[in-house]
């Protein structure tokens, strides 16, 4: 047990985005270590009101607190109370948010980070962080309910995704959709909501590909579990995201293997050995339709040599190793 709860700062935890899907991993790794950790939720819509939360809580904040954010962004209104509290402050990063000018000057005043890929932690040494203070924690996985032993596949190729027009091409559904024009044999099925959905299905219709592919639409973290059980291979065409996304490791979990499009971005070097990816360049309209194809035949089935690896696969981005992470580093502070 911590002598000091750890103060963690972060957004609503009832959103569906993933720094809020990180932050309740990270919650549900402390619990199940008994870590003492107390939760500032910031679930307030608007900023102004974000900000005055966060100010009240400064004021409230014992001396010598040690404080975690999911978000860097929070700590701007921390850091000025830093020197007057004695604080120590640390904080989880995700993405390219700490590139964002308003942020990089306050790097140098945070204690700890702990970047969530290679790529982060690459980032912040190119901004001058020692690499002393900084731990890789690879991903943070929150386990879905307990995996089903079933080996029956009722279809082959699934992509979850949100559907937004500002970054549809950047998840590579269009690569994919072109990929079908080679093969008629290829089927699969895109779930998600969002405007591009109905430019996507005018494509499939414009280049008579309707029949190949079956658009959910929005589904529950319910049926979302379902589909990739049901599925024998998951599809991960974007660039930038990271490797492994949360939907990928989602989809591992349930036994899927993850057709992806490696950019060089990932975390590939990181990756458990047993991990089961297939890359493939979504920009080879022809080798991709190849790789569609081969794992497009109903006959692929999940073993349970392969849910035994997927179990652990996660076991290796446990929430609860990221957590021994975190305390053993803010423990030093």
């Amino acid at each position: 047990m911590m002598k000091k709860p750890i103060y963690f700062i972060t957004f609503d935890l009832r959103a569906r985005g993933g720094i809020s899907y990180y932050a309740r991993a990270v919650i549900n790794g402390f619990k199940e270590q008994n870590y003492h950790i107390k939760v500032i939720e910031l679930a307030q819509k608007n900023r102004w009101k974000r900000l005055l939360a966060l100010l009240i809580f400064m004021v409230l904040v014992p001396r010598r607190a040690k404080i975690l954010s999911s978000h860097v962004n929070f700590l701007r209104a921390i850091v000025p109370f830093k020197r007057i509290k004695s604080l120590s402050i640390a904080a989880i990063i995700y993405n390219t948010e700490m590139l964002h000018p308003t942020v990089k000057p306050i790097l140098p005043k945070i204690d700890y980070f702990f970047p969530l890929f290679s790529s982060g932690q690459r980032r912040l040494k190119l901004s001058g962080i020692e690499a002393e203070n900084l731990s890789l924690v690879t991903n943070i996985l929150l386990p879905s309910e307990p995996q089903k032993r079933s080996i029956h596949t009722s279809h082959p190729l699934l992509v979850i995704s949100r559907l937004d027009t500002f970054d549809i091409k950047n998840k590579g559904l269009f690569y994919l959709l072109r990929a079908l024009r080679y093969d008629q044999n290829i089927n699969l099925i895109i779930a998600g909501s969002g405007d591009a959905k109905i430019s996507l299905e005018a494509y499939c219709k414009k280049y008579q590909i309707e029949k190949q592919v079956i658009f959910k639409g929005y589904i529950s973290d319910a049926e979302k579990i379902e589909l990739m059980r049901s599925a024998a291979a998951f599809i991960h065409l974007s660039s930038g995201e990271g490797i492994p996304a949360i939907a990928v490791m989602e989809a591992v979990e349930q036994g899927c293997s993850i057709i992806m499009h490696n950019d060089g971005r990932g975390d590939l070097e990181c990756l458990p050995p047993d991990m089961p990816i297939i890359e493939t360049n979504r920009y080879d309209t022809v080798s991709l339709a190849k790789t569609l194809r081969l794992h497009s035949d109903r006959k692929i089935k999940k073993s349970h040599a392969h849910f035994q690896r997927s179990h652990d696969i996660m076991n290796y981005y446990s929430a609860r190793n990221v957590a021994k992470i975190i305390v053993s580093r803010l423990e030093q502070k």
